[in-house]
Order: structure tokens, then sequence, then C-alpha cells
């Protein structure tokens, strides 16, 4: 089965050092091109104003902001940006990573909220996650019921309401109920969600299968990405990408074979 034709991009992350000296630094925005695109995103001043913390000079950091934006404005490509050179020394960009997408502007705002947004727990980025989460069950269910219905069968209960999803499958063979937790393993919030709703389970515990459903790539040389996928997996979780909709195809391909 086939969802279009992916494409592969490059990007770097734009860090802020607030401390020069330890090297201290939190990512603030990402760059994505390829050889026909060029985009960048950043956080503007909401962001700022919603930081309490006494050790970073807002002043500052808006004008560095403000600077690394005329400065991403003017150029149109990867190869100006690698000629300039830059005024200030508390910012810079970070090695280049790649990616696969499908849609390039999705890719940079997944992306985006992977690395930058998930610090900075405005109500519009909950919204925004809680939206991202809601879509890709519903996309899992969708698939579902358009392809593994005779295999897959959705259990709705509430005493399992802690998981985002739980499915059985339809054979004699294996009787184990399989519970979904969607989030992303960079968030302490998502891996705390799924402590808490293994811990839920009170009755014949081990006819539970739990999956991590992670909704952005996983990374698996990120030390967050690598240090949650090892906690989870301590507690006989299984971590899965159902960052797209092929992915999560082929889990639920994995899972009835």
């Amino acid at each position: 089965m086939s969802y279009g034709n992916s494409k592969f991009l490059k990007y770097k992350l734009i860090h802020y050092y607030w401390n020069k000296t330890s090297l201290e630094f939190i990512n603030i925005g990402i760059i994505c091109y390829n050889e026909n695109t060029f985009q960048y995103k950043i956080i503007d001043a909401s962001f700022i104003e919603n930081i309490r913390c006494n050790f970073l000079k807002k002043k500052i950091f808006k004008n560095t902001i403000l600077y690394i934006i005329d400065t991403l404005n003017s150029i149109s490509n990867i190869n100006e940006l690698n000629k300039k050179s830059l005024y200030f020394d508390n910012f810079k960009f970070s090695n280049e990573f790649l990616s696969k997408y499908y849609d390039f502007n999705e890719e940079l705002n997944s992306l985006f909220e992977q690395y930058v947004l998930y610090k900075f727990q405005t109500s519009k980025y909950s919204n925004q996650r809680k939206e991202l989460i809601e879509k890709i069950k519903n996309t899992s269910i969708s698939i579902i019921h358009k392809n593994f219905k005779n295999h897959i069968s959705i259990i709705k209960d509430k005493k399992l309401s802690s998981f985002d999803l739980t499915i059985k499958l339809n054979n004699k063979i294996r009787k184990n109920f399989l519970s979904f937790v969607y989030g992303s393993l960079r968030n302490t919030d998502d891996v705390s969600k799924s402590l808490r709703a293994e811990m839920s389970i009170y009755e014949n515990p081990s006819n539970y299968d739990f999956y991590f459903a992670s909704i952005y790539p996983i990374e698996v040389n990120n030390k967050k990405d690598a240090f949650s996928k090892q906690l989870l997996e301590k507690i006989s979780y299984k971590i899965s990408d159902f960052s797209s909709e092929e992915k999560v195809y082929k889990t639920f391909e994995e899972i009835i074979k």
C-alpha cells in the first residue's frame, strides 16, 4: 500500500546560547531546505514573554531573534547562509540533519514542534499537540477499518481510558490486548502519561502489550529520545514510529503477522 512518494530535506537547528561561558543553549528555531526550497521557523515575542526564568536576559534574546530573522529573510538558499558573516556570537546553527517528508511545510512544522515548541508550554502549543495526537489517532483507526478490520478489533472500555487506543487481535492464538499511548519521547508529560497508563491496569496486566506511538520521527542519536526509549522499554513498552500514515500502516501490518 502506498501513501505517496516521500522525499528528503535537510535541516539545521538554531541554538541560542544563554550562557556562553558554560556553552548552555536552547533550541529557538529551525531551517529546512533542499535544492529548491529554503524555509525557517523561529519563536516570536509571544513565546519569550511566557518564559519565566531569571538567567535569561530578554532584551538581548529578543534582539538576537530579530537579527536572525533579518539574516534569514535576506537569503534564499543554504549556500548563501554558509557564506554569511554573522555578527552575534550567542547563537549558531547546528550540524546538518536529514529527514524524510511528504509535505515540506508539514515537516517544517513537525520538526519545529518536536525540537522547539515542546519547551514552551503555551495554550496554543498544548492545543496543537492535542490536535496532532487526535489526528494520528483517527488515522490509526481509519487504517484499521480500511485494511485490517478482519484482523484487528478496536476496544472501547472506560477502564482503558488512560490509553489513547486499545485493540485486540481477532485470532484464537493470541488473546492479548494492545494498548497505545501517543506522544513524543522528548516530552516528559507524555513519558509520565505512559507510566501512569500502565499502572492503571490492575486486572490481568499480563494480558496486555503496551506501545508508545511516537508522533514525531524517532532520532536514535538524540539523547532525550534514547533515554526515554530505554526507560519505556524497561517497563515493557514497545516503541513505534507513528509520524506518518505509512509508518502507522507498517506497524499494524507487523502486529498481525
